[in-house]
């Protein structure tokens, strides 16, 4: 029905959220192939390398949205409607050693609505509607004259159609590689 035929509308938005943030030191590494120093060729590349053994950042959020519409009608009916969401975020980084880095994240999307008189007795997460998933990894050591560059990224979305008359979800799975080579004689 319209609003326009309504008697009244009460409109009710609650927002919340919670923000976690930890940055780690850069001076958490290690020389770990400082034995290596002696081996020909290699040795002096790999000996002053530093083995971070602890991420770079790690961050999450959680947020939550409800919103109440309460319509009465001109008969006095009261129409309700009510939704609660839910988004999860999660992201760690970690430079592993000066030239490799990882980051992962990840964002989750959920619908708690039919939870609305029992959320934190049941502490349940709702129907999950979206999910998104990232994964980046580079590299590009180098070996004097030859300095190779590797780029891996994934990204993967799933989502449930909220509107769907059957039981479905679109899925997207993307995966990129990327090898560069460059070579330098001097």
């Amino acid at each position: 029905k319209s609003d326009v035929i309504m008697k009244s509308v009460d409109t009710s938005k609650i927002n919340t959220n919670i923000d976690y943030n930890l940055n780690f030191p850069s001076d958490n590494y290690s020389l770990i192939f400082k034995w290596a120093a002696g081996i020909p060729i290699v040795g002096n590349n790999i000996s002053d390398t530093k083995f971070y053994y602890t991420p770079s950042s790690f961050s999450s959020s959680i947020r939550v949205n409800s919103n109440l519409k309460e319509k009465v009608s001109r008969n006095n009916n009261l129409i309700e409607d009510y939704t609660l969401g839910l988004q999860r975020r999660f992201s760690f980084n970690y430079k592993i050693f000066d030239n490799t880095q990882l980051a992962y994240n990840k964002n989750i999307i959920s619908d708690m609505s039919d939870y609305r008189e029992k959320v934190l007795s049941s502490l349940k997460s709702g129907i999950i509607t979206n999910s998104n998933e990232s994964t980046n990894f580079n590299t590009s050591p180098s070996f004097g004259w030859f300095k190779p560059s590797i780029s891996i990224s994934t990204n993967y979305v799933w989502n449930k159609p909220l509107s769907s008359a059957i039981n479905a979800a679109n899925i997207n799975l993307v995966k990129n590689n990327t090898f560069n080579i460059s070579i330098s004689p001097t």
